[in-house]
């Protein structure tokens, strides 16, 4: 089993916030294993109707990958 990290940001964040973190976790472990994940429909300037259905499905997604 390989070394995994999903970041997932907080809801009315955005994945840039752990960008710092995401860069310096990729300079520690193997390519591909660091994963910044953002949330749907929060690159937009307002933060998004809370859909458990759909951020429940982008983290599975995220771990599958």
């Amino acid at each position: 089993m390989s070394l995994g990290i999903i970041l997932v940001h907080g809801y009315t964040g955005s994945n840039q916030d752990l960008q710092p973190l995401a860069n310096e976790l990729i300079s520690i472990v193997e390519d591909g294993s660091v994963i910044n994940l953002a949330l749907p429909g929060h690159n937009s300037e307002t933060p998004p109707q809370f859909t458990e259905e759909e951020f429940i499905e982008a983290i599975q997604s995220s771990i599958d990958f």
